[in-house]
């Protein structure tokens, strides 16, 4: 599995096998939270100022794993 990402202004793009899956602003974000639902359903979890949110689910534990060390990466200083 090949993950990418990309940070612009205020924006961070993250692409598996090349293509876009999920683009986040980064001025509105807040934050993020993850966990696991039974044996095989992983969740990410976005807030928004506003009280946006957005909600990925993998049923692949690297990939959701792949995606948090990306977050890690990219959104802390």
């Amino acid at each position: 599995m090949n993950l990418t990402s990309k940070i612009g202004y205020e924006q961070l793009n993250i692409y598996l096998e090349g293509v876009i899956h999920l683009q986040l602003k980064l001025i509105d974000l807040i934050g993020f939270q993850s966990w696991i639902h039974g044996k095989e359903e992983y969740f990410i979890e976005y807030y928004f100022s506003g009280g946006a949110k957005i909600t990925t689910a993998y049923g692949d534990k690297e990939k959701w794993i792949m995606v948090l060390k990306c977050l890690d990466e990219n959104l802390t200083t």
